[in-house]
């Protein structure tokens, strides 16, 4: 089967989320990350793991009430999530567990 040029270029995205994911985010990664607090993991139309919150410091967004897109990993004991985006930085949850990171 061969892809078309836009999924390809969706599962490279993919792939270089993933290698970044099992890397860990930088310090600088996280210095920069938007902040989501409030948040609450959930399930996407499409099945895929996504958080809603509150999100401050966004680069297009800036504060406001949002969802992610679809997660690739999430490590609640450091605390940060990745999307095939990116990355970014959030605030405790809803729940008292530990910040996330998303974009």
């Amino acid at each position: 089967m061969k892809l078309s040029p836009s999924d390809r270029a969706w599962f490279d995205k993919v792939l270089r989320a993933i290698a970044a994911a099992e890397a860990g985010p930088t310090e600088e990664d996280l210095a920069q990350a938007p902040v989501l607090s409030d948040w609450k993991a959930a399930i996407s139309p499409g099945g895929h793991v996504m958080l809603w919150g509150e999100v401050t410091d966004h680069p297009r967004l800036g504060n406001a009430s949002i969802h992610t897109s679809q997660l690739i990993a999430i490590d609640p004991e450091t605390g940060w999530a990745r999307r095939p985006a990116g990355i970014g930085s959030a605030g405790p949850s809803t729940r008292s567990q530990r910040n996330w990171v998303i974009p």
